[in-house]
């Protein structure tokens, strides 16, 4: 059942980005760009960045 709701949720996700990207407008200038592997290591980065944004 995990699999099939993973799925599902990948699947939405794709939908909504289709749909909603006319609508976004992304305007984010870029100061560096950090390149992480693991969930854990990757959210921890982005956590202090967005702190220090």
């Amino acid at each position: 059942m995990g699999t099939i709701v993973t799925g599902l949720s990948r699947c939405l996700d794709i939908m909504n980005t289709i749909f909603f990207q006319e609508y976004i407008e992304e305007n984010i200038e870029l100061q560096g760009l950090i390149i992480a592997h693991g969930n854990t290591t990757a959210s921890s980065i982005q956590a202090i960045a967005n702190e220090n944004c």
